[in-house]
Formats: C-alpha cells, sequence, structure tokens
C-alpha cells in the first residue's frame, strides 16, 4: 500500500478550536458548503508539510495554533530513505507524523516530534503529500512545466540529464572564453580601434 495521510489533528487554527481528523485507505471526499472548513483543512496540510503560514491563522484568544500530520504504511526502509542518516524514526518505524506550531513570527518544526529545520519539513512533505489549489492549471501555461511535462511522458529523464550535463559544460567554457577577451568579431573590432589609435599618435 501506499504512503497515505491517515490523521490530521488541528489546534486553535482559524476557527477550529481543536479537531481530530482520521482517514482511512483509498479516496477521501470532503464536502460542504461555502464557509464549512474545508479550505482550512487545506491550508493545516499545507502547514504541516512545510508551507508557508500566516501568522494570523492563530485562533482568537490562542498563543499559538498547532497542526499534527501522520502519514502511515510506509515500509521501514522507505522512512529512512525519506529521512536519510538523520536521527527521527524509530528502527523500523513506518509511521511519520509531520508538526507545525504557528506563532507570531515563528513557526517550529517537527518530525516525529523532533525540531527540524523547515526546508527539511518541507523536503519530507513534497514526497509525501501533492496539494493543488484554485488556479493550479494555470502553471500548464509555464513552458517550463510544458517541458517536464514532455520529458516525463516520453521517459527522458535520462536524456535530459545528460543535455543539462552538456549545456553546462558549454556554459563553463563560453565564460571561460569571455573572460579570455571575448567572441572573435569583438576582439578583431578592438584591434582595429587601437591600430587606428597607433597611427593616430604617430
Amino acid at each position: 500500500m501506499a504512503p497515505h495521510l491517515t490523521a490530521l489533528a488541528v489546534k486553535d487554527l482559524a476557527l477550529v478550536s481543536a479537531l481530530e481528523l482520521e482517514l482511512g485507505a483509498g479516496l477521501t471526499v470532503l464536502t460542504g458548503e461555502t464557509g464549512a472548513g474545508k479550505s482550512m483543512l487545506v491550508d493545516a496540510l499545507l502547514a504541516a508539510t512545510g508551507g508557508r503560514v500566516d501568522g494570523a491563522l492563530v485562533r482568537e484568544g490562542a498563543e499559538k495554533a498547532r497542526v499534527d500530520a501522520t502519514f502511515a504504511a510506509m515500509a521501514g526502509h522507505e522512512v529512512a530513505a525519506l529521512l536519510g542518516e538523520r536521527d527521527l524514526a524509530d528502527a523500523g518505524e513506518d509511521v511519520l507524523v509531520l508538526s507545525r506550531e504557528i506563532a507570531a513570527g515563528r513557526a517550529p518544526a517537527r518530525v516525529n516530534r523532533k525540531s527540524v529545520p523547515l526546508s527539511l519539513l518541507a523536503e519530507i512533505g513534497d514526497a509525501l503529500a501533492l496539494v493543488h489549489g484554485q488556479g493550479e492549471q494555470s502553471r500548464l501555461a509555464r513552458p517550463a512545466v510544458q517541458r517536464d511535462l514532455l520529458d516525463a511522458y516520453g521517459r527522458n529523464g535520462e536524456q535530459r540529464e545528460r543535455t543539462a550535463e552538456r549545456a553546462g559544460v558549454l556554459a563553463a567554457l563560453r565564460r571561460e572564453r569571455a573572460a579570455l577577451g571575448g567572441d572573435p568579431r569583438e576582439r578583431a573590432r578592438r584591434a582595429d580601434l587601437l591600430a587606428h589609435e597607433v597611427r593616430e599618435i604617430e
């Protein structure tokens, strides 16, 4: 079974004083009228997976908000691969809890109750959750996204890496050439100018 979100706990976020949502494997659909709190749950998940948060989301009267997202159904080696050499999981553990506190001016991050840099939380969150919001389809208009999709469809990852490597080598050579005096036309133009100045001086 693929890794999936099994629980989302929210405390003092926006209008929610406390909420614990348990999710089963497979598809879960949340429905409700406008203002029912669906977007708040998406914001909570974004916060727990390392997204940007606003201190204004803290519930009025509370000092801080907290979000915990629990992901399960991963093999122990998958957790280890995700965490690398970092001591954030017990041997063989197949659950990850991503946590975020939200307060004025700070938003500490934790993985399995251990403090981590926000960049690491975002890296792990990116590997576990993909959130699409309204207007996300506008990304398809970006040339870089179109290239990514086309290469993925054509399974061109290896060729793309080789091309990127060769493009890097070419860029380095061009920088080296520029450091040696620019392109041949510019050198010829400069030589003509200096020759003219020599004649004027003579």
